[in-house]
C-alpha cells in the first residue's frame, strides 16, 4: 500500500511490547526515565506571560528573603536579577491541584508571589531540597546508635 508517495508497510504477525509512553496518569505527569514526576505550572504560557508583566511592576521593592533593593532592569539570570518567589512552593501545588488548570491558576495567584534575587531564590531552593533529600528536620533518627 501507498501513502501518497511512500509506501506504507503494515506488519502482520506477534506485536512488539509497548514502550512505557502511554501510562494512565493524574494530570501533568510525564514520564522521567523511571521516575513519574508532576509538570510544573511554571512551564505554562499564562505563567511565564504573568510573570513577564509582574516582574517590572515590582520596580523598587525589596527582596523578600534578603531585604536588600532589587534591581528589575537585570536579567532574570544575573545573581542580583528579579525572579518570583513562591510564598506558597510549587511542589504544594502540584501535590494540592486536582487538575492542571488549578495548578497553573494557583502558580499564577500574584498575590502568593514576592520578589526576590535571583542567588536568595537559588540558595533557599537548594537548601530545602537538601534538607528533604536527607531527611532533615522532619526525619529524625529512630534511635541513637
Amino acid at each position: 500500500m501507498y501513502l501518497g508517495s511512500v509506501p506504507l508497510v503494515v506488519s502482520v504477525g506477534t506485536p512488539k511490547p509497548r514502550s512505557p509512553t502511554v501510562i494512565p496518569r493524574r494530570w501533568g505527569f510525564v514520564l522521567s526515565g523511571s521516575n513519574m514526576q508532576p509538570r510544573d505550572p511554571r512551564t505554562s504560557r499564562r505563567y511565564q506571560k504573568a510573570r513577564a508583566a509582574w516582574l517590572p511592576s515590582q520596580a523598587g521593592l525589596r527582596c523578600w528573603l534578603c531585604d536588600q533593593p532589587v534591581d528589575v532592569t537585570l536579567p532574570g539570570t544575573h545573581p542580583a536579577g528579579p525572579t518570583v518567589e513562591h510564598r506558597l512552593p510549587v511542589r504544594d501545588i502540584q501535590a494540592t491541584a486536582a487538575t492542571w488548570d488549578d495548578a497553573v491558576a494557583l502558580a499564577c495567584d500574584v498575590n502568593l508571589w514576592a520578589i526576590c534575587h535571583n542567588k536568595c531564590n537559588s540558595r533557599q531552593g537548594a537548601v530545602v531540597s537538601n534538607k528533604r533529600r536527607h531527611g532533615k528536620p522532619d526525619n529524625p533518627p529512630s534511635r541513637d546508635w
